[in-house]
């Protein structure tokens, strides 16, 4: 899978997309927005609570498909956040590949935005 210049993700008609979220410590407070331009096929959540994995089927050449991943970490009850926390975002398609995975360490919020481009 490959990233242009404007960040945006290259995909294929078609094909899924999987987008999987692990924490390393729980708990795991992560949430996904519906997709923009698609809809998910089948949300799943691993037996640890640590892993959700989303798939979506790209739609017809030249579409858009947008989805935002909040990511949010507890604190312990000092205020800091455990060492070694942190999310893993991977994503990975059936024709195009892998992109790139992203590390999110702990913050109070963040969001990360995929834009995938279907050519």
């Amino acid at each position: 899978m490959t990233e242009d210049s404007d960040g945006f993700l290259q995909i294929v008609l078609g094909e899924q997309v999987t987008i999987a979220v692990a924490k390393t410590l729980g708990p795991f407070a992560a949430t996904f927005s519906s997709p923009v331009g698609a809809s998910w096929d089948s949300a799943s959540m691993s037996a640890d609570g640590l892993t959700e994995t989303n798939i979506f089927t790209a739609p017809s050449a030249g579409s858009t498909v947008i989805v935002t991943i909040l990511y949010d970490f507890v604190p312990d009850s000092t205020g800091n956040f455990p060492a070694g926390d942190r999310y893993v975002q991977t994503v990975t398609g059936t024709k195009s590949g892998a992109a790139t995975p992203t590390t999110i360490p702990p913050l109070p919020i963040n969001s990360q935005t995929l834009t995938f481009v279907v050519g």
